[in-house]
Order: structure tokens, then sequence, then C-alpha cells
């Protein structure tokens, strides 16, 4: 549950590549094609990640400013870089 916690504050605000599991692949057909892809993060919530698509899959429309929510079920992995100095106070939220 700790790690859980720690997400919004890492993920929200940066890109980041995310890997669709299985539901994911089959609930976003047609919205983004790939297995894996590169997405702003608006914010996470108890639903999931809301993200801002990349030119690469569907544009975001700039008069509404559309995000997607990718649900937590929807993922199977992400990935961000981080500055040294955050990847070490992430540590509090490593999950065992």
């Amino acid at each position: 549950m700790g790690a859980l916690n720690v997400l919004p504050s890492i993920l929200t605000g940066r890109t980041a590549h995310f890997w669709l599991s299985q539901t994911g692949k089959d609930s976003l057909k047609g919205i983004v094609d790939q297995q894996s892809f590169r997405a702003f993060v608006h914010a996470t919530d108890e639903h999931g990640v809301w993200v801002v698509l990349t030119a690469k899959q569907k544009p975001m429309n700039e008069n509404t400013g559309s995000v997607l929510l990718l649900k937590w079920e929807y993922l199977a992995t992400s990935q961000i870089e981080l500055p040294r100095a955050t990847h070490s106070s992430a540590q509090t939220g490593k999950v065992h």
C-alpha cells in the first residue's frame, strides 16, 4: 500500500513510458494501438493515471484539453526517469 501512496507524486507532471496489460490492450484497441507508448501524466487517482497522449497516438484536442484515463488494471508497468535526489526519496515507497 505504501508504494501506491508514492505514485501520484512520482508520476504527476512527468512523461512516462507505459506498457499495457492484456486487459488494457483489449480495452484501448483503436485508441492506443501499441503495446507500449509514452504519455504525459496529468494526474493520478484511485481509478488510474490520467494522461495526455503524444502525437503518435490520438492527438490532444487543444481546445478541450482532453485526457485519457488509463485504469490501473490496464497497466502492466511503467517507467520514468527520476533525478537522483527524487530517486532516493522514492525508495521509501519500495514494495518488498
